[in-house]
């Protein structure tokens, strides 16, 4: 296949009026890359629009004259995805969506991996995706995501929902490359929930015709769980445990293991102890860094006043912490890295109700120092007077976003 460029960025829109200018403006360095010797463009900005009813075409336009318009009906994310792909003419193709924003300290450093001959050996390049979820505390879920991959000329993606790319190894994972993702800012809690159960129709039409597809199945427990639909969620994550004992798994599933996660919180919700207890074994067989585990179990716990299994599963979470993990860890949107300024809140007050203050400082300070994503912790207990006295009568809550 003959290229014209070192990159062809490929995007799917509609209705992004709001957020296409953010997005793009701030790619424009990339957009905007030249061989140094012809001067000669280097990157192919590529928008489907698949049928908006606002500004975004006139948007897209501002930025590249490559914008097509096409309608798929019933709906298929990855046939619109490989429709913009197939007119792609650069050496690597990157995946960008209009509610994301690259970055600014990531620039040179994205332009380095695609340009720098020495990643030619890469097929998939991850880079770090950062899932906003509030506008007044900043809270974010971090996750690794593959964007760029060698232009084979052939369809990338499949699946109509949930769209997954072929994402061959080997893998050069730039945690140092953020893209912001605001797609999942909701100034209502139910807009998230009614959001994702508009996806339920399709996910279940697909696992009706590929039962035994771990990805579709994957992606229908975790809408479940979205929209509380906690029965559902263990009736076929129990099937999903089923399915993976029969395959060979491989770290590059990583992200599918975050199905435990969701498991053991609607046994938790369903009041299900033992069950949840049974999801906790059954996810070792396949990693020990799954400590969101260990954070939904031991807050059931508390809630219960077994003070005593919440700080075993706390203290075993930290002891994981501070062993080496594999980059594959970060597929999760529930990865260490997140969960941990969390759980050392919770070991900070159980070491202050303890009266073990020492302790329970250095807990606090080193989750403010770990906590990147912003949760609200408890930091507050130490300027309040009496603290102690009154910790022994109330719940362990996280202190909740002002």
């Amino acid at each position: 296949m003959d290229f014209n460029y070192k990159l062809s960025i490929c995007m799917i829109v509609k209705n992004e009026e709001a957020n296409l200018s953010r997005c793009l403006d701030s790619f424009l360095p990339i957009i905007n890359m030249k061989n140094d010797d012809t001067l000669a463009p280097q990157v192919e900005l590529i928008i489907v629009d698949t049928g908006s009813t606002d500004r975004t075409i006139k948007v897209a336009r501002k930025y590249t004259d490559k914008v097509f318009e096409k309608s798929f009906i019933p709906w298929d994310f990855s046939a619109a995805r490989n429709y913009g792909i197939a007119m792609a003419t650069g050496e690597h193709i990157m995946i960008v969506d209009a509610d994301e924003e690259l970055t600014q300290s990531s620039v040179y450093i994205l332009m380095d991996a695609v340009l720098n001959p020495a990643n030619a050996m890469y097929k998939t390049i991850f880079i770090m995706l950062r899932n906003f979820y509030s506008t007044k505390t900043g809270e974010y879920a971090s996750v690794m995501h593959p964007r760029v991959f060698p232009n084979t000329g052939g369809p990338l993606y499949q699946f109509a929902i949930h769209n997954k790319p072929d994402a061959q190894p080997p893998y050069l994972f730039l945690d140092n490359v953020i893209f912001n993702h605001y797609g999942y800012m909701f100034d209502k809690p139910e807009l998230f929930t009614l959001k994702k159960t508009r996806s339920l129709p399709m996910l279940e039409a697909e696992y009706e015709k590929n039962p035994e597809d771990l990805h579709i199945l994957t992606h229908l427990i975790k809408t479940y769980y979205a929209a509380n639909m906690y029965g559902d969620v263990v009736k076929h994550g129990e099937d999903w445990i089923k399915l993976m004992r029969k395959v060979e798994y491989h770290e590059g599933w990583f992200a599918y293991l975050e199905v435990f996660a969701n498991m053991m919180g609607a046994y938790c919700a369903l009041k299900d102890t033992k069950a949840a207890e049974r999801v906790l074994k059954e996810s070792k067989r396949y990693s020990n860094k799954l400590i969101s585990l260990n954070l939904i179990l031991g807050q059931h716990y508390l809630e219960r006043k077994k003070y005593g299994r919440a700080r075993e599963l706390f203290e075993d979470a930290l002891l994981v912490s501070q062993t080496d993990g594999s980059p594959y860890e970060m597929l999760c949107n529930t990865n260490t890295a997140v969960i941990m300024p969390e759980i050392m809140n919770y070991l900070s007050l159980m070491c202050f109700i303890d009266g073990d203050d020492e302790r329970a400082g250095n807990l606090i300070n080193e989750g403010i120092r770990l906590n990147e994503n912003r949760l609200p912790l408890r930091w507050d207990i130490f300027n309040e007077r009496d603290a102690r006295r009154r910790l022994k009568m109330i719940p362990f809550k996280r202190k909740k976003a002002s």
